[in-house]
């Protein structure tokens, strides 16, 4: 009987280390995938720029003209990239939809909704 509540413990460590690990990796990855999102977005660029190159408060004020600007043209260069993208997306399901049934519609409908949807809405509802 004492061998057996030992072997549960230590089942229940390695499942609860399982969990936590789960939990605290899934944590991470969400944390690094908002903090890449928001550098399509000038302020974003800036505040990963700074942190980047571990700029003192000196350096940012020194060099903030400049990373504004190119912030701004990377924000302006994604937003004109996306909007590219779902012209296509839209060409392409003009293009393809006599060719499929309802059922397969539905499902071109559903992968193309990342290319309609605002990332700013989804990052903020995960």
């Amino acid at each position: 009987m004492k061998t057996f509540k030992i072997v549960v413990a230590l089942f229940s460590l390695v499942a609860l280390g399982f969990v936590a690990g789960f939990y605290t990796n899934r944590y991470l990855v969400k944390q690094n995938i908002s903090r890449v999102a928001n550098m399509r977005y000038a302020k974003g660029f800036e505040e990963s720029m700074y942190e980047k190159i571990h700029a003192t408060d000196k350096q940012q004020t020194q060099i903030a003209t400049s990373v504004e600007k190119y912030g701004e043209q990377i924000a302006t260069v994604y937003q004109e990239s996306r909007t590219k993208r779902r012209a296509l997306m839209d060409s392409l399901r003009m293009e393809i939809s006599p060719y499929l049934t309802q059922k397969q519609i539905e499902e071109l409908d559903h992968f193309c909704y990342r290319f309609y949807t605002n990332p700013t809405k989804q990052t903020a509802s995960n």
